[in-house]
């Protein structure tokens, strides 16, 4: 079936052929031989006036004696490096800009804070639990916001402290 009609395709195309195109050729040729394209002529650029570096006994600024090398930055030990053997908190696994503090809870002496997590699951903590992906540290409690420390890396590679704090939302 296909064959008959993959044959009756090829013979309904080859009958569109025409060989005699002479016509097409002399329209083509004549059609736009009197009109010529309009050219925009070319800008005239101006020449700028040039510079001269008259270094009369200064210092080449492209000589290698102007590049200096910079003196590596000293290393100072960190003190606040998070240990790497603690086992992580359920709450270290998101990032402290996508936690949201939602209540508190007062039971005797004991105070917890709730947190939502990004992917909706409610989460307790107390102070001295970790927090964020910094390795935050909650260190107070009150009502309405939690302040937390953590250790992130400076820009010569030393750990240092950084205070934050997650409010509760209205």
């Amino acid at each position: 079936m296909i064959r008959v009609t993959l044959f009756v395709l090829i013979l309904i195309l080859s009958g569109c052929v025409d060989k005699n195109m002479d016509d097409l050729r002399k329209f083509t040729a004549n059609a736009y031989k009197d009109r010529k394209p309009q050219v925009e002529l070319l800008p005239i650029i101006k020449p700028h006036a040039t510079f001269l570096y008259a270094n009369a006994g200064r210092v080449d600024p492209f000589s290698k004696k102007n590049i200096y090398q910079q003196k590596p930055r000293k290393r100072r030990r960190s003190t606040s490096v998070p240990d790497p053997e603690r086992r992580r908190e359920i709450l270290e696994q998101y990032p402290l800009d996508s936690l949201k503090m939602v209540g508190t809870l007062f039971q005797n002496k004991n105070t917890w804070v709730v947190i939502e997590a990004p992917d909706g699951t409610v989460h307790r903590a107390s102070q001295g639990n970790y927090i964020g992906k910094h390795s935050g540290l909650i260190t107070k409690i009150q009502e309405d916001k939690i302040a937390i420390i953590e250790k992130i890396r400076d820009s010569n590679d030393n750990w240092i402290t950084r205070k934050a704090q997650l409010s509760l939302l209205n």
